[in-house]
């Protein structure tokens, strides 16, 4: 069975994008993140712009807090950038928290 949609899928290697590159692909392509329903999910970009990696933390929450929260907040965002870059930020939280469990053995 093909998967038809308007949208050109795109090549893009999302794992080689900074958290603060995939915000701008977020931002362009999320046509409705200004609706105010979303603003916390805009907030929580906001956050998230400001992370080097998955693994800092942003005042008292954790990159992946925040990351995970933007996931939760971004249901409505379904075009196939947003199905990549979700599949992406899914996979950093994992290694990130592979990374603590090694740590507390």
């Amino acid at each position: 069975m093909k998967f038809f949609t308007r949208e050109k899928p795109d090549d893009t290697d999302y794992s080689k994008l900074s958290l603060r590159e995939i915000v701008s692909v977020v931002k362009k392509d999320w046509k409705g993140l200004s609706e105010k329903k979303n603003n916390y999910a805009n907030e929580l970009l906001e956050d998230i712009e400001t992370l080097k990696t998955i693994g800092d933390n942003y005042y008292e929450d954790s990159g992946v807090r925040i990351v995970v929260g933007f996931l939760d907040e971004a249901k409505s965002w379904t075009t196939y950038t947003a199905q990549k870059v979700k599949k992406e930020l899914a996979r950093r939280i994992n290694e990130q928290n592979k990374k603590l469990q090694s740590k507390n053995i």
